[in-house]
């Protein structure tokens, strides 16, 4: 236990704990999170880097946050917070106990006066300043009072609210559910399995399964003038069990709250383009494509496909604007080349409600198009907690540096014989004091006291 007990203590396992948990931050950051990130981006990172992918993998990298190593890692500091809670606490009750130590004085200041100060005259004099009498250590000729007590304690605070904010991530890390559902305008998610883009939830976490249904209705982009996103904001439509709707707007640092669950937007949009193709079959075939923003203004955005179950390949060219200086969707429209065996291509363009016929007698039709967007669910755990913790931390610290404690030493004691007369007895008095911080404030006001003392003995 002892040797349990240094290793979470040393000042080692102290610095290491505290760069590990910096470095996974900072992963984090700079790691694409698989619940951040559609599976378009996902697919592309591993085509791209496919060793490079695995490793990650492998080592939930993609995920840290809710991986295993990252919550033993938590439950490290955890326990080595609280084993240096302890210790900080037994000091704080030994200190208030006791307020003779053995450390060296801040400040000593001597003066003479002609008679002896009353037990009552000295402890007005220091009640006036916020000092109080500690009867421990205390004797007719020496006494001793301190000022600010509560400073002792503001080292245990400080570190309780960091234990508080990791008690609530390592309850959040075990127990979260986060999910991305990716939606165009007017699509409906009800929480399925197989509807979630990605999730990513705690291992103590039961499977994430909202239970109310979402209906994206409100989605636009905004853009400053040069084509830089300004801002995204959309609205949805809760549709709870009990048949009651809700209308929340959500954005992407601005979450909506329904149960306990958030919904904001990932960052993630684009268009959303549907093909409709009837054919000589009992079924048309619906081709709901996809496709990211442009990286510039007036740029169209490419996508080739096969359409499912049929020979026909196409070469997708979609201006969200014919021409106008916006990258709002004012006048969509797409351009097509069609590619079937043995048939010359087939070039067109469209404007959503149009249909072209194909060189099989097949019909294809611009359907409609929209903005698709990323939409995330998290329900957190322990967010109370996390700000109790904030809250101790600043009460710590504003303890700590603000109400320093300080200790005065005063006493009272014969000169030396050569310094006394025939007439009169005179009387030494030495006064010293400790404090850890703000030691040249503190030396003042020592000065002052001696000099206040010095004013009201008599003569």
């Amino acid at each position: 236990m002892k040797r349990l007990t240094r290793f979470l203590l040393s000042p080692f396992t102290i610095i290491t704990l505290i760069t590990a948990m910096g470095a996974a931050s900072l992963m984090g950051t700079f790691i694409p999170q698989s619940v951040d990130k559609t599976p378009r981006f996902l697919a592309a990172w591993h085509a791209a880097n496919p060793l490079l992918y695995t490793v990650v993998k492998r080592l939930q990298l993609d995920r840290i946050y809710t991986s295993v190593w990252f919550l033993a890692l938590i439950a490290t500091i955890t326990c080595s917070l609280s084993c240096s809670l302890y210790y900080q606490i037994r000091r704080a009750l030994n200190a208030g106990k006791s307020t003779t130590d053995h450390r060296p004085v801040s400040q000593s200041t001597n003066l003479s006066c002609h008679a002896a100060i009353s037990e009552n005259t000295l402890k007005r004099i220091m009640r006036g300043r916020g000092y109080h009498h500690s009867a421990a250590g205390s004797s007719h000729n020496h006494w001793i009072f301190s000022k600010n007590r509560a400073g002792l304690w503001g080292g245990v605070v400080f570190h309780l609210g960091l234990l508080c904010i990791l008690l609530a991530g390592l309850w959040n890390a075990s127990l979260r559910q986060r999910g991305l559902a990716i939606l165009t305008v007017g699509e409906t998610f009800a929480g399925q399995a197989d509807r979630w883009a990605s999730t990513r939830t705690g291992i103590l976490a039961k499977p994430f399964k909202p239970k109310f249904t979402t209906r994206l209705d409100k989605f636009q982009p905004r853009y400053w003038p040069n084509g830089q996103v300004k801002n995204l904001h959309g609205k949805v439509t809760i549709v709870e069990r009990d048949g009651k709707n809700t209308f929340i707007p959500i954005a992407v640092n601005h979450p909506g709250n329904i149960n306990g669950i958030k919904l904001f937007l990932s960052g993630d949009y684009g268009y959303a383009l549907d093909l409709l193709l009837n054919s000589n079959s009992a079924h048309p075939i619906l081709s709901h494509i996809l496709l990211t923003t442009p990286a510039r203004r007036n740029d169209a955005v490419a996508y080739d496909m096969t359409i499912p179950t049929t020979t026909y390949r196409l070469h997708i060219n979609f201006h969200y604007n014919r021409g106008k200086a916006t990258m709002l969707l004012a006048s969509p429209s797409v351009g097509l080349t069609v590619n079937v065996s043995r048939v010359p291509p087939l070039n067109a363009i469209l404007l959503p409600g149009q249909s072209i016929v194909l060189p099989l007698g097949d019909t294809l039709t611009f359907n409609r198009v929209s903005y698709w967007t990323g939409i995330i669910f998290a329900k957190s755990y322990g967010i109370p907690l996390l700000y109790a913790g904030f809250g101790l931390c600043i009460t710590g610290a504003f303890l700590m540096y603000m109400l320093p404690v300080k200790v005065a030493y005063i006493q009272i004691g014969a000169a030396r014989p050569d310094q006394q007369k025939e007439t009169e007895r005179l009387q030494q008095i030495s006064i010293s004091g400790r404090t850890r911080r703000y030691q040249p404030l503190f030396s003042q006001e020592l000065q002052e006291i001696a000099a206040e003392l010095q004013k009201t003995a008599p003569t």
